[in-house]
């Protein structure tokens, strides 16, 4: 894997899929302690470093309805494959409070 793989939609898409809550148990139970100590701090801000997906977002909001939409979230990402999929995911979950932002940190 190079840095460039990130902005191919393939790879993208094929990271995503790997990292399938249902298929990933063990993805599934570091989300849920996360998801669980969020919810716990009551943040009003959530800062996700290489958002991706948003996978994380969906996976908290399922926990725990409604939370994203309690704080404001700022999902940064270097590929614009990644936020593209984080796009429709949060389409598809409703998931409205979510600012996505390119930028990459490396250069």
């Amino acid at each position: 894997m190079t840095r460039d793989d990130w902005h191919d939609q393939d790879f993208a898409a094929d990271w995503d899929e790997a990292g399938n809550l249902l298929t990933n148990p063990d993805r599934l139970r570091q989300l849920s302690l996360l998801a669980d100590m969020l919810a716990a701090c009551l943040p009003t801000h959530l800062l996700d470093l290489g958002i991706g997906s948003a996978q994380v977002e969906a996976a908290i909001n399922h926990r725990h309805p409604g939370f994203i939409d309690q704080c404001r979230v700022t999902g940064i990402d270097a590929s614009e494959s990644m936020l593209e999929l984080a796009r429709h995911r949060c389409e598809d979950e409703k998931l409205s409070n979510i600012e996505l932002v390119r930028a990459d940190f490396a250069s």
